[in-house]
């Protein structure tokens, strides 16, 4: 029993000079010089924010096809890689008027993406999607779904998002 007592006790003696030195969670001690003064506590310093971890960043892409309709017809014209839907709608436009294009329209902007433009004889069709392969199957698909002879990809071209950082 005295050794249990004696083990008991120095638990106990343990455990206060424990509480003694120590300060409430979100606090530490206070030192005013000397390596012995733990006298007070004072607040924790907030920690500093950790950086975030920066993956790779993506800039849109946009892409635009007008097509002249008018008799003049001049074909198509196309804007790829553009910052934004205007800018690659206003290139293509400017370009199909500047062929001699009198009835210039826009057939198709996109973005992060390929278009085609599909061609039958009398009949054309812009289409988008994730790749050239799968555009020009959805064209040619609407090309031949019309009755259209001779249907084949006449354009193709992406405009991908580019890594910026």
């Amino acid at each position: 029993m005295n050794k249990s007592w004696f083990a008991l006790s120095f638990l106990f003696f343990v455990a206060v000079a424990h509480a003694e030195d120590g300060c409430p969670p979100g606090q530490i001690p206070a030192r005013s010089g000397s390596p012995d003064d733990l006298s007070r506590c004072v607040e924790a310093p907030a920690p500093l924010p950790q950086p975030r971890p920066r993956g790779p960043r993506w800039a849109d892409r946009w892409g635009s096809i007008a097509i002249d309709n008018a008799k003049t017809n001049v074909g198509l014209s196309v804007a790829a890689g553009m910052t934004s839907k205007r800018q690659a709608e206003k290139a293509a436009l400017r370009d199909c008027r500047a062929k001699g294009g009198a009835g210039c329209e826009v057939s198709l902007s996109y973005h992060n993406q390929c278009a085609v433009v599909v061609a039958g004889i009398g009949y054309s069709v812009s289409q988008g999607a994730a790749s050239v392969d799968e555009a020009s199957a959805q064209g040619l698909k609407t090309c031949n779904d019309a009755g259209v002879a001779s249907c084949t990809v006449y354009y193709s071209a992406c405009s991908l998002p580019e890594q910026i950082q």
